[in-house]
Parts: C-alpha cells; structure tokens; sequence
C-alpha cells in the first residue's frame, strides 16, 4: 500500500518557478517525519505523549492536538543578511511567528529552534505590542516585530509577525521553528503573508494553492503556489465553493451535503445527513468530525480506539476497505482506504495503521476538519479575493 502522508512536509525554497508575467510563485515541497511519527520513532509511548500534553484540569489543549499532525514546512529567511527559518504555512492559523534570540536556552522547546535576531537586520522594528497565543496552561508570548521577509525570490518589507520568547514543552518534538497562518480573516498586527504579497505588487490575486503528492517513492512533496494556481499539478475542472461566514472567527468554512460509506455488505452509512460545514485544514492529516459520527465511520471500517482520539486498522485490510464519499458543491469526492489510512513504519518490525477519521477535541464543535487525508488527494485553492475555495483531482 503506499504510505500516505505521515511523512512531514518539509519546503526548501529554492528557485523553482517564477512566472513574472503571471506574478505566480510556485515553491517545491519535500517529506519529513511528523512529530508523532518522531516521538513514537524514538519509542515514546503513546501514553507517555498523552500525559506529558495534558494540562492541570487533566484536559489536552486543542491546538496542541493539531499540531502533532502539522503538515509542512518552508526554508523563509528573515531580515537582511538573511536569518533562515523553518516554518509551517498552515490555513488553520492567523497569525505568524518564530522564536526570537531572548528564547532562554534552558527551555527545550527553544533550545532545538533556530532562534531570528532582530539585532541583526537594520531593517527590524521592535513594537510594544504584545504576541501572545494561549496553549492551557502554557502559552506562546513575545512582541510584535516588522522586518524584511525572504521567500524563494519574492522580498517583502515589514512583513509583521511575532518573535516569541516562551514556547509550550510539547513543540520540542516539532521540526519547524514557527509558522505562517494563512486562515482567511483581517489581522493587522501580523497579517497573513499573501496579504502582503499582493500590496506590494508581487502577485496580483490573493490566491494560494496547495498540492501534496502521494507517492511515497518520491522526495517531491508537492507545491505551494502564491498568486493562482499550478495547472501541471491538477486535471479537469476545480469546483468551487463559498466560504461561509462564522460568527465565532473567520475561517475557510464551507458547506458538505453529505458524507458517505458502503461497507462491502452493500450497507450505506451517512453522516453529516442533513448537511453540515467543513474547515479546509492544510496544517493537519486527520478528518476530524463530531464523536458519534466519527464512531459511526471508524466502525464501518473495522477500526479499534487507539489514542489521542484516533483508530487503527488491520494493515491487510487497508486496500479492500470501503470507500468514503464527500458530497461538495454538487460534486462526490471519494476517498479509497490508502487515502484515509495513514501507515507508520514505526520500526522495521512494527507498522502501525492509523484510521484518518478523528473525533473533534471539542465535544460541542460540529465542524469536519478536513485535512490531507483529504487534500493530498485534491488539489486545493484558497481564493480570499472571492472568498472561495476550490477542488479538483490532483495529478504527479
């Protein structure tokens, strides 16, 4: 079976395609381990991750969850001389940062990080803002800074993000160093970078676009294109659909008719029946959904509870599993079982299977999630000019 995607997504940006013409950006992804993956590699039980995530009350903060799927990362360089920085360009974040040089050595998650030094670059400003996400009983805290940012070839000037000096434990098994957010929304402070990109004339739409290849025996990633779309990385037609405004915070939301499995008994099983609203999540490989429903399609599948809230399945079965329709603007997209089953070589003696399906952190969140179980087989585009997003086959 093929691997599907428990690799990390690493991006080198190297110089690989400029259209000036068309102002389109396009930036080659390569594979990586996830932290997981990492963690359970350096024979972590899974139990043992549980705990060291888990807060005071005994509950583990949503966001801390999502980050041990995140996706991908990209070599951008800050400042002049330029400071390289990995970081994770993730639809699931507003706001940006890195760790900046007053992260203290003695804290683990800063110790394993390339650190920015605004010292070094004439062209940093130091605001009196303050940066501050909350992680439960931890959180991400720094100031806000402006300074130049490299990406491939593009500069962009007083880019905002913040440089943060406290950085919850868990990030130490993380292989970036901060991120990017490119979730839909204002942020003034630290606006999204395809923001800026478009003020400063470097690309023309506010358009970003994701492709992850699936083949395991390739060191191609995929793409991130800034500006529009890569033709070579997708076949026919894309289907569009309106992001829905949510009255909690902006985010890539759309509407899903339904979802669907027939099991080989020829049982169909329906979720999300009567419609219900999906989140395209570039920054994690998991579909999240409500508990019950999720249930539902864990065991139409033969899946058994695993940890973290996730499924495994047997590794011999995962080519004769059913198939799970998404039901999206008029348009079925069908997942076979290598595209929502993860396989991790844990070691050479043990392969673990993971089910893709996962209930929400969040009892009262009605939302799928859908992540690169799903978009790795899709290709994907963010439109914010026409706050749309659009899906069509992927191809090598």
């Amino acid at each position: 079976m093929t691997n599907f995607q428990l690799f990390r997504f690493i991006i080198f940006l190297p110089m690989i395609g400029y259209a000036a013409a068309n102002l389109i950006h396009s930036v080659e992804l390569t594979k990586m381990d996830s932290t997981l993956v990492t963690m359970l590699k350096q024979n972590f039980h899974p139990r043992d991750i549980e705990a060291m995530m888990r807060t005071d009350d005994g509950t583990i903060p949503v966001p801390l969850v999502r980050f041990m799927d995140n996706d991908f990362y990209g070599e951008v360089l800050f400042g002049h001389p330029g400071q390289s920085m990995r970081v994770s360009f993730d639809t699931s974040w507003i706001d940006s940062w890195v760790p900046t040089i007053t992260c203290s050595a003695v804290s683990p998650a800063c110790a394993t990080r390339r650190k920015y030094d605004p010292n070094r670059s004439p062209f940093s400003i130091r605001t009196q803002l303050p940066f501050e996400v909350p992680f439960g009983s931890e959180k991400l805290a720094g100031r806000v800074f402006y300074d130049l940012v490299h990406i491939n070839q593009v500069n962009i000037t007083k880019q905002g993000f913040g440089a943060v000096s406290q950085i919850p434990f868990v990030f130490v098994y993380s292989k970036f160093d901060g991120i990017f957010g490119l979730n839909i929304g204002q942020n003034d402070e630290t606006p999204q970078v395809i923001m800026n990109l478009q003020k400063q004339g470097k690309v023309q739409s506010k358009v970003f676009s994701f492709y992850f290849n699936r083949n395991p025996a390739s060191k191609k990633g995929g793409t991130l294109v800034f500006g529009g779309v890569e033709p070579r990385h997708y076949k026919g037609n894309f289907t569009f659909v309106n992001v829905v405004p949510d009255k909690e915070f902006p985010r890539w939301k759309f509407q899903v008719s339904s979802i669907s499995i027939t099991t080989p008994e020829r049982k169909t099983i329906s979720v999300c029946k009567t419609g219900c609203y999906g989140v395209a999540s570039t920054g994690s490989n998991p579909i999240s959904g409500p508990l019950m429903e999720i249930d539902d399609l864990n065991k139409a599948i033969k899946a058994r509870e695993w940890f973290f809230g996730r499924y495994v399945v047997d590794c011999n079965t995962v080519n004769t599993l059913p198939k799970v329709t998404f039901s999206i603007g008029g348009r079925n997209f069908t997942l076979k079982g290598k595209d929502y089953v993860q396989e991790v070589q844990v070691s050479h003696l043990f392969t673990l299977c993971l089910s893709s399906f996962k209930g929400n952190d969040d009892n009262n969140d009605t939302n799928w999630y859908i992540g690169g179980a799903f978009l790795s087989k899709y290709y994907t585009t963010f439109d914010m000019d026409l706050n749309r997003i659009g899906f069509a086959d992927a191809q090598l």
